[in-house]
């Protein structure tokens, strides 16, 4: 591909230059260049050109993650559902992307990220507009539905969350997901005391959920 001083040198600072000319595509491109580097290395692969790569995967799954966020949910609900899972699937693959290099702070904030957009799905479902044409009775009912469908969204969230934990019960991970999700709970309101790093199993879930 090309010489790993120009994959791990020049190309970061040729992607900070679009950058400070506000050329968005054309960082993305240099964005794109570090990971095809880094794939392509081979056996010159080094540390720092995973860094890189895992740094550039997760910048790219960023604007994926907003414009996801972007989707409301309107009536008729099938369609602009299809539509937002759509771009939330895109999302999740772009952070799954950063998540594979196995760099800790990166696999840590993107795993966050997949965690946020499954529990951002399931809350926009139950905020989502109702159809003007309801009864009271079906309206109940209709809101019953809702749930039913927020609700695997919301345990796969709880997963990840849990799945992060125990990389950092286990020392496989520094626990830096335990202080952005608190920081997270503490922008929406909640009452934080602090994260707290339990062992792998069913005390993480019950403690998710206790929390």
């Amino acid at each position: 591909y090309r010489d790993g001083a120009f994959c791990t040198d020049l190309i970061p600072e040729l992607a900070e230059l679009a950058a400070k000319a506000s050329d968005g595509v054309d960082r993305a491109r240099w964005l794109e260049d570090l990971i095809a580097a880094d794939r392509a290395a081979g056996a010159a692969r080094t540390d720092r050109s995973r860094f890189l790569a895992a740094g550039a995967a997760l910048e790219i799954a960023r604007p994926l993650d907003g414009a996801a966020r972007a989707v409301k949910l309107a009536a008729p609900l099938d369609r602009s559902l299809l539509a937002k899972k759509q771009a939330l699937e895109a999302a999740l693959a772009g952070y799954g992307r950063a998540a594979e290099f196995g760099i800790a702070a990166v696999t840590t904030e993107a795993s966050f990220a997949m965690a946020d957009l499954y529990r951002h799905l399931g809350q926009s479902l139950m905020e989502s507009e109702r159809p003007g044409d309801l009864s009271a009775e079906e309206l109940e009912q209709y809101d019953l539905l809702l749930e039913e469908q927020a609700f695997p969204f919301e345990e796969k969230a709880i997963g990840i969350h849990e799945k992060n934990a125990s990389r950092a019960a286990a020392g496989v991970y520094q626990d830096s997901s335990g202080p952005i999700i608190a920081s997270a709970l503490d922008d929406l309101g909640f009452a934080v005391t602090g994260p707290v790093v339990v062992p792998d199993g069913d005390a993480v879930g019950a403690t998710l959920r206790d929390a």
